[in-house]
């Protein structure tokens, strides 16, 4: 997919408002703006948790594997390592799913992660603009495809988490994937911050 450069930051901005619109037309079929901004608002205590993890991770290998810093984190099969993060990483995640789940429902949380999305699109739109589009399609779609399960799901219906869980995940995979799988070897475990923060978006969007 491709399109002009100049419709970057409108697109993100189009993001943004279709958030607010669902938050304020889908209270009449169930969802919660409250219980939305609470997940919002907690939201960036797993950015930090993935971060911390990754710079965790390598504080406590440094000292194990001394080459390691020697080569400045850039080490063959690193595999282990980014898998080891990634099950720290899933722990926080399910923790804090099941926190946000207390006062909010699975379609409550992923509203409140899209409007992560729709945000760091505007940001990324204005100082970044070639790498918006990993934030502003998951926000575009994922607002859209909530907002039809609303309309035409019961209140009780299991397939609002279901639809809820892949409106997200799908864009967000077909997209966040394939850069933190080149992130990882390219950086190495001494810079594994970075694609675990990238992970938490996509890995918060498939636990609900």
């Amino acid at each position: 997919m491709s399109y002009p450069a100049g419709l970057t930051l409108p697109l993100a901005v189009v993001a943004v408002l279709g958030v607010f619109l669902l938050l304020w037309l889908g209270r009449r079929h169930g969802l919660s703006p409250g219980g939305a901004g609470r997940a919002a608002a907690a939201f960036p205590l797993m950015l930090i948790g993935a971060a911390a993890i990754g710079l965790a991770g390598w504080w406590a290998l440094s000292p194990a594997r001394p080459d390691f810093v020697l080569s400045e984190g850039s080490v063959y099969h690193g595999g282990r390592h980014a898998l080891g993060e990634t099950l720290l990483l899933l722990v926080l995640l399910v923790a804090w799913y099941r926190w946000a789940r207390r006062k909010a429902s699975s379609l409550d949380i992923a509203v409140g992660v899209l409007g992560w999305f729709a945000l760091l699109a505007v940001v990324c739109a204005v100082l970044l603009p070639g790498g918006a589009y990993l934030f502003t399609w998951p926000a575009l779609i994922g607002p859209a495809v909530v907002a039809m399960t609303l309309r035409f799901t019961a209140a009780e219906s299991p397939w609002r988490a279901v639809a809820g869980a892949v409106t997200a995940v799908v864009p967000a995979v077909a997209l966040v994937v394939p850069v933190v799988y080149l992130l990882l070897p390219a950086l190495g475990p001494s810079s594994t911050a970075a694609p675990l923060v990238l992970s938490t978006l996509l890995g918060d969007e498939g636990l609900v």
